[in-house]
Formats: structure tokens, C-alpha cells, sequence
């Protein structure tokens, strides 16, 4: 049986990190999407996606209110993984009390990432909006 890779929707304003962010894990065999901001994303309202990699400061909407309004529109959110480049013990509490599956500092390390990644995508094999 051939399993078919999660899709990771990749959401960072920043252009060479959100290409850094791609291309490992399409090294590591994952299908991906991605948004350059949180507003890209939901006026897109994309169905389905095995994982979020959510960078925190989005420039408009910040990731953990993406996330908030993720949770509140759908009741669930889909695994996320948060990504920031400031590093803060109370942004990094604030994150995993709202159920991330990681919170990585950038630069991320590709091997992190993919393994942050794989565990998310266990957790939970797909998200769909609308079920």
C-alpha cells in the first residue's frame, strides 16, 4: 500500500525563510502550500492540511491569532507547529497551552522541523474545514 505524504501548509511572511521552510520539506518527501499571511490564508480557506508551520509575527494577524480564529471558526485547529525568530519563555508557554505540537526558533533546523513535522502529521493525518 502507498501511503500519500500530508499536506504541510507553510504560512511566514518572509520570503527566504518560507523558501528555506519549503524546500526541506519537500527534501523530506511532504507535499506543500503556502500563505504569506494569515489574511492569504483564510480568505483562500483551504480545506485540508495534515500540518500548519505558523510563523508567529505575520506582520497583520500574528499566528496565535490565526490560530485563536482557527479554533473559534472550526471548533479544532489542524497540528501547528509555531516558528518565531524572537525567542520569549512566555510566548513559548502561551503556544503549547493552546496545543502546538512544537515551537521552533528560527533559523529552524531541517531535521527538527521534518521531525516536528512527522509527529504532528501522526497525531493527525489530515484536517478538513468543513468536517
Amino acid at each position: 500500500m502507498t501511503s500519500i505524504p500530508a499536506l504541510v501548509t507553510v504560512i511566514d511572511d518572509d520570503s527566504q525563510v518560507r523558501r528555506a521552510l519549503l524546500r526541506v520539506l519537500k527534501m523530506y518527501g511532504y507535499v506543500t502550500q503556502e500563505f504569506v499571511s494569515a489574511e492569504d490564508y483564510l480568505s483562500t480557506k483551504p480545506e485540508f492540511t495534515g500540518c500548519l508551520v505558523l510563523d508567529i509575527d505575520l506582520g497583520g494577524m500574528s499566528g496565535i491569532e490565526l490560530y485563536r480564529t482557527i479554533l473559534q471558526r472550526d471548533g479544532r485547529a489542524p497540528p501547528t507547529i509555531f516558528v518565531t525568530g524572537k525567542v520569549s519563555e512566555p510566548i513559548e508557554v502561551a503556544v503549547r497551552a493552546l496545543g502546538a505540537v512544537d515551537f521552533l526558533v528560527k533559523p529552524v533546523d531541517g531535521q527538527e522541523l521534518a521531525d516536528a513535522v512527522r509527529r504532528a502529521t501522526i497525531k493527525s493525518p489530515g484536517y478538513n474545514q468543513s468536517a
